[in-house]
């Protein structure tokens, strides 16, 4: 018991330790980085000193002017430029509170989402995991827009797993898994991309558990697609109406076949991009879980996963990012999206795997909605829970 205690403190610890530094760190430093100061800092000063000439399209300054990409969405230069108008000027010093207040909620969401399924400890144990990766630090405090984007993507991911993997219909999860879908298109680019992959993963979740009706497939897409609609419209017909493209590199959308790429980008993530040994780790995970992650709910989130990787593949394959690929600027950014979801899918795995040890699985798990929170609430055994598991985790709705 003492051991176990002193466990739990170690790894609470760290995840204070590393919250400590991330929210120091954003302190000490305006923006320096040169995409965060030429597009999201840029915009937001703009909107702040000079809003009139944000929205005018005769304007050098119009969306922030040319170099500072006017395609681009503007949530978080209007967050930005929202802050300063509370404090009366421009301070980034202390807007870079923004990012690390994102960094904090992720920590945070991620402890009580893995405390739905899975005991406390393997929950501190995979936050921990989490608020260690080194790049995912370095964005708490760099002003980039990509962990809002990973924050908003994880939200999104998990509220949609929670949702299929629920014993009953759960609307509420649904709207929320929503309401964050259409809330990543407005912090980059990319978000229209993440939000293509949830949308399939529903679509393939809904049609093979009610492919012989219609209208429930309907009943239960439109809790979806409504809230993603409400935050996702107003962008694209601003967008429609200023005439912005979504390309992020002028020229032809499809450049030939890069296959150095490929190479590249496994080189970056699992040896030069500061995940640490998580990749190696996850793909181990996998391996040794295989027979249960190809079931049902966690092939969903698999499935997510495998989709933004493939997603950003063609991008960098068979597009002109893939200059971008090479000179090692986007893969690690891109990649992080998806490094929260890897290492909640993981806990979901390896937590079936030692689940009858009584270090690892003292408590229960907080929710009972869930198959798997039902069965480690139950108490079973590792054996009963492997065959009740074995059988699939569909529900009637």
């Amino acid at each position: 018991m003492r051991i176990y205690l002193l466990f739990l403190i170690l790894l609470i610890l760290i995840i204070i330790f590393e919250i400590g530094f991330v929210v120091l760190e954003s302190t000490l430093r305006p923006v320096m980085q040169f995409d965060a100061l030429s597009n999201w800092a840029w915009k937001a000063k703009v909107l702040f000193y000079q809003p009139d000439e944000f929205f005018n399209k005769t304007s050098e300054l119009f969306l922030g002017g040319d170099g500072a990409h006017p395609n681009y969405p503007f949530f978080l230069p209007m967050i930005m430029a929202g802050i300063y108008y509370l404090l009366g000027n421009v301070n980034d010093a202390f807007v870079g509170l923004l990012f690390s207040l994102h960094f904090v909620i992720l920590i945070v969401f991620m402890y009580i989402s893995l405390r739905w399924f899975i005991p406390r400890s393997m929950s501190l144990l995979y936050t921990a995991l989490l608020s260690t990766i080194p790049l995912l630090s370095y964005h708490g405090f760099s002003s980039y827009a990509d962990l809002p984007l990973t924050l908003y993507f994880t939200i999104a991911g998990i509220y949609l797993f929670k949702y299929i993997s629920a014993t009953q219909s759960r609307k509420r999860d649904l709207v929320i898994a929503g309401v964050f879908t259409g809330l990543i298109t407005w912090i980059k680019l990319e978000g229209l991309m993440l939000s293509v992959v949830l949308f399939t993963v529903l679509i393939l979740y809904v049609w093979r558990t009610n492919y012989r009706s219609l209208a429930s497939i309907g009943k239960q897409y439109v809790f979806f697609v409504g809230p993603f609609l409400i935050f996702f419209l107003p962008w694209f017909v601003l967008k429609l109406y200023f005439g912005l493209s979504y390309s992020n590199v002028p020229g032809a959308l499809f450049t030939g076949f890069h296959p150095e790429v490929v190479i590249n980008f496994f080189q970056q993530v699992f040896i030069s991009n500061s995940f640490h040994l998580w990749p190696g780790i996850f793909l181990l995970i996998l391996f040794l879980r295989a027979r249960r992650v190809v079931r049902a709910p966690y092939i969903y989130l698999l499935l997510v996963i495998i989709g933004v990787v493939g997603a950003y593949g063609i991008l960098y394959v068979f597009t002109p990012s893939y200059e971008f690929a090479l000179d090692g600027t986007v893969v690690g950014r891109n990649m992080l999206t998806i490094v929260p979801l890897s290492i909640f899918l993981a806990g979901l795995l390896f937590f079936h795997s030692l689940s009858s040890h009584p270090f690892l699985s003292s408590r229960t798990p907080l929710s009972s909605r869930t198959p798997l929170s039902s069965l480690a609430k139950q108490g079973m055994t590792k054996g009963e829970m492997s065959s009740r598991t074995s059988r699939g985790m569909t529900r009637e709705r």
